[in-house]
């Protein structure tokens, strides 16, 4: 089994990247969904951001309140460094589980810090999606609601393009449309295609 990582900054596009490598027939890991299962309530993650954080960061009815954490992460270093502390070996211990679990000849991690907690070391090769910009500006606000000075602590607290890009063996632009995007994704899959025998797969 070849395993891809898949990564990018915040608004570049993972979810539709990744849903369309599922619609491929490819299987994905979305290490964003098991950050939001771990925190559900009763669960040991929930607990311990409880503990560091304070009740404030609840909703009523128990669950984790995402934007009151991340007016608190985003704008403070240590605080988010705690919170990835507790966070990112759970969600490492999960995705090694759920790879050991398939028996694909593909499989796509995808991981918005994919190489900032080291998870890039597990993959065999590492898609970059990248964007303009104004473009993922845009597409923040419109999916996010988020006002400028929030954007621009998400963005400041992910790696710069430049250096995410370094680790890349496939970059693909995000700052056109879906059909777009989609034919880069075709042209990276025929390129491993007899490698990693992809066809046997869909």
């Amino acid at each position: 089994m070849k395993v891809i990582g898949l990564t990018g900054g915040i608004g570049s596009g993972k979810t539709s990247a990744s849903n369309y490598l599922e619609k491929k027939g490819i299987t994905v890991i979305d290490a964003d969904k098991i950050s939001r299962e771990i925190v559900e309530p009763g669960k040991a993650a929930l607990n311990e951001i409880v503990l560091c954080f304070g009740n404030e960061i609840l909703n009523e009815d128990g669950t984790l309140n995402r934007k009151a954490l991340g007016d608190i992460i985003f704008h403070d270093k240590e605080k988010r460094a705690t919170l990835n502390k507790i966070m990112h070996s759970k969600v490492l211990l999960e995705i090694k589980h759920q790879l050991k679990e398939l028996r694909e000849k593909i499989v796509v991690v995808d991981a918005p810090l994919l190489i900032e907690t080291g998870i890039d070391q597990m993959m065999d090769e590492i898609w970059v999606l990248n964007v303009h910009e104004k473009v993922q500006i845009h597409r923040i606000k419109k999916r996010d609601k988020l006002s400028d000075a929030e954007i621009e602590a998400r963005m400041k607290a992910q790696l710069l393009p430049a250096e995410r890009n370094k680790f890349a063996d496939v970059i693909l632009d995000n700052s056109g449309d879906l059909k777009d995007l989609y034919k880069q994704i075709d042209e990276a899959l025929i390129k491993i295609d007899k490698r990693y025998k992809i066809r046997d797969k869909r």
